[in-house]
């Protein structure tokens, strides 16, 4: 998961996009699955792949919002 977010921050998007999607798929726990996803919509978006981006980030924070784990929903929270 933390290797996506490295991608990210040195403007690796295809690389984090890939990362998010390894951790995702091998994920044990809830916060690791949660930390992926969310830096495949962040990547996805880097990437100007918009619409899929921001759909995924909605739907993260839709189930963290639902699932009560407000710390983490911070990190796909689009209000502003």
């Amino acid at each position: 998961m933390w290797l996506g977010l490295v991608a990210i921050v040195s403007e690796s998007y295809a690389e984090a996009l890939e990362y998010s999607e390894q951790a995702s798929a091998v994920a044990v726990a809830p916060i690791e699955r949660n930390g992926a996803l969310a830096f495949k919509g962040i990547a996805l978006v880097l990437m100007r792949r918009l619409e899929e981006g921001l759909l995924l980030l909605k739907q993260q924070s839709d189930r963290l919002n639902a699932d009560g784990v407000l710390s983490i929903s911070n990190l796909t929270d689009r209000s502003g």
